[in-house]
């Protein structure tokens, strides 16, 4: 009945959600220190009024272009999107992050590079060899230089580069680390048209290849996109031996694998594993975009300050040739170059445990920025009757376990295993790399971490895209208007048998802006913030902090983002760390509709009763039509059906059924609202009706045997 009912009131082909920001990209992506250029913004959608441009580093300044108005006495005329930006010439090389902000609040990150290398232009890309581009002003004999364009759909780029005669020359296409859709190839050529090698990225990968030293004459590179897409989205830098995308952390900064920023970006998210310190909008502190590059195995000491780091181990090539080692250690080594498409070598890590002893296992590749897919096998030594002996398969894993779903995949490719020893005995870990593509990087690094456990957990928190429908997925900015509700998703990943409650609250909030603690129960991975913008709020941005605390163990969430929603043949979410979680909060509009759920105190119910809580709505001009309720964040044993007030109610009630094993805890369960409203956005000259989706505030819903 229900289904019938929104099929009436709320047509598929109806927009979803209020106006919010969401930017596709800057352009330029790369600057140089101590210059003044124009940046521009555009793609994605709601870019109205963009005014005033946020940098995850405050010394880097901006200023709107204006242009004359008409008239001695007119004002400037103000060009929305369009800045002059102004880089220090002492600001550090790498990644940071620009946030745009406009009418309808402060948008999603997307990635900028300062360099202190030359930056190429030419009037134009040639799409064949005859006519390759050659950068001017031509750089200079083994000088780093780079080069910014779009791929065109469908077409080759041809750029002419010169080799050396001292020194090898590295060639790097970024893309998918500026937040490009790209999925970038390049094809070196000799001058007379010989293939001489060719690297594919892949998703979360950009590729790069040498020039030899020795080889001092002309070259033909060819860049395009693997799947041959084009357009606005499809960014990418071409550099040019200017690895200073990829900088070592600053001293003082490196942290070890074992820290505990470390352990959760090491745990979670596939991201590098130097994290960026986190500024507030207008702090001095400088904030860039973590990465972490393709280093050879023997520099990751002193990158990774603080670990206990052994000499890199050679790798073995068959199971009878083990590398014996004694936990807890930290190994790092690297994958063979594959044969003929084919990765046979396995190498193989042997340990001695007695009966009971926990372990925790982690192959770490993938989460280097490594273009891997590991596969570990723990193995027991076992007797043989007749004499002589077998390895017996104990545990195996291909990938960290799953955290988040479709709309935020927290998953890697590195097996993460908590181990316990069934028996005394001899154990082996056998590592392969699954990923045998010959065009990605021939020999991947990795570390093979074998620690005692410890128990504890990490959070990841970011503004999901407001919808019924986790597909519908895409990147986004966030703004409260007056009266309006805005989640913060916390995702929760435990580590080392971790397994209590978690409570969350949110740091940072300006006045007008509520957020009341929800609870991360012992038996669940996330929770829901809601924030409550007052009737009387006032403009504001700035940066948000979700804190979570266990006990003793006090942990800040991570922020995170949504770089690309589906689309142009990709059928997945991407996600990544970003630097902040900001906010901003609008005095010019109001929500329809207000929707708060139960009351302050908190509900405390038995398993295998039924309670139920009050639903009340603020209606407002153009929020009269029908509210449907759909539960969100329910505790094991606990269900809910979907509820609709009508359109000439105000009120309501939601029950909630818990079964006789529900399991006992506190939780905060909310409902996401789906309603039609008449509405009319800061830029508009009438309203428009849209379907929009609204979260309530969280229940306090305490299960107990008492209540």
């Amino acid at each position: 009945m229900i289904g019938a009912v929104l099929a009436v009131i709320l047509p598929a082909t109806a927009s979803g959600q209020f106006p919010e920001i969401e930017l596709g990209w800057v352009r330029p992506t790369v600057g140089q220190v101590g210059t003044q250029f124009e940046m521009t913004v555009g793609g994605g959608n709601h870019l109205d009024q963009v005014g005033r441009l946020v940098f995850s580093d405050p010394r880097i300044t901006t200023e709107l272009i204006t242009a004359p108005g008409e008239g001695a006495d007119a004002a400037p005329v103000p060009q929305w999107g369009r800045f002059k930006v102004s880089l220090p010439a002492d600001l550090a090389p790498g990644r940071y992050e620009v946030h745009a902000v406009g009418a309808y609040g402060i948008s999603n990150p997307r990635v900028f590079c300062v360099t202190p290398h030359a930056i190429a232009t030419a009037p134009a890309v040639g799409k064949s060899a005859a006519t390759a581009t050659t950068p001017e002003p031509p750089p200079a004999a083994d000088t780093p230089w780079i080069f910014e364009t779009r791929s065109t759909a469908a077409a080759v780029d041809f750029f002419r580069i010169s080799g050396s005669a001292t020194r090898a020359r590295r060639v790097s296409l970024v893309a998918q680390g500026i937040d490009s859709r790209m999925i970038g190839q390049i094809k070196l050529y000799s001058a007379d048209g010989k293939l001489l090698d060719t690297a594919r990225g892949a998703d979360s990968h950009d590729p790069s290849l040498l020039i030899p030293a020795g080889a001092d004459g002309q070259f033909v590179l060819a860049v395009q996109d693997f799947l041959f897409r084009g357009g606005d989205p499809f960014f990418y830098q071409l550099r040019v031996d200017a690895d200073d995308f990829r900088p070592a952390p600053a001293e003082g900064t490196a942290k070890g694998v074992d820290s505990p920023e470390l352990t959760w970006l090491a745990s979670v998210a596939g991201e590098p594993v130097v994290p960026p310190p986190t500024a507030a909008l207008g702090d001095a502190a400088v904030t860039q975009v973590p990465y972490f590059d393709d280093l050879e195995a023997v520099t990751l000491g002193s990158v990774l300050s603080g670990a206990t780091l052994p000499i890199p181990l050679t790798l073995s090539e068959t199971p009878e040739q083990p590398v014996v080692v004694q936990p807890p250690c930290l190994v790092a080594s690297r994958f063979n170059k594959p044969k003929f498409g084919l990765s046979l070598s396995q190498v193989v890590f042997q340990f001695d445990a007695v009966k009971d002893r926990k372990l925790q296992i982690e192959i770490i590749s993938q989460r280097l920025g490594q273009p891997a897919d590991p596969s570990l096998t723990i193995q027991r030594r076992e007797a043989l009757p007749e004499g002589g002996e077998k390895w017996v398969d104990v545990s195996s894993a291909n990938e960290s376990p799953l955290l988040g779903d479709f709309a935020m995949r927290l998953r890697v490719k590195d097996p993460i295993v908590l181990f316990t020893a069934p028996s005394d005995g001899t154990y082996r870990l056998r590592v392969r790399n699954l990923d045998t593509g010959s065009t990605l990087t021939s020999t991947p690094i990795y570390l093979i971490s074998i620690r005692d456990p410890e128990p504890d957990y990490r959070l990841v928190a970011m503004f999901p895209f407001p919808h019924n429908d986790a597909a519908n997925t895409r990147p986004r900015g966030a703004q409260v208007m007056r009266g309006d509700s805005r989640t913060i998703r916390v995702l929760a990943f435990r580590k080392g048998g971790f397994g209590d409650a978690i409570e969350l609250t949110v740091e940072g909030l300006p006045e007008g802006v509520t957020c009341k603690p929800a609870m991360i129960a012992a038996n669940q991975t996330e929770a829901h913030l809601t924030l409550v913008g007052s009737e009387q709020a006032a403009a504001w941005t700035g940066n948000l902090r979700v804190v979570g605390k266990s006990g003793e163990l006090v942990r800040p969430a991570a922020a995170a983002t949504v770089i690309w929603g589906r689309g142009d043949l990709r059928d997945t979410v991407s996600t990544r760390l970003c630097t902040a979680l900001p906010l901003a909060a609008a005095d010019q509009v109001t929500t329809p509709v207000s929707i708060l759920l139960g009351a302050d105190q908190p509900l405390v119910a038995k398993p295998g009763t039924n309670v139920s809580l009050p639903v009340k709505l603020t209606r407002r001009d153009g929020g009269g039509n029908p509210v449907v309720l759909r539960p969100r964040n329910l505790p094991p044993g606990v269900t809910v059906a979907e509820v609709t007030i009508p359109a000439d109610q105000s009120e309501g009630a939601v029950e909630f059924k818990i079964a006789a094993d529900a399991k006992l805890g506190n939780y905060t369960p909310w409902l996401l609202a789906e309603t039609k409203v008449k509405f009319k956005p800061i830029t508009a000259a009438d309203p428009a009706e849209m379907t929009v989706f609204i979260p309530t505030n969280a229940a306090n819903l305490n299960l107990a045997d008492s209540p």
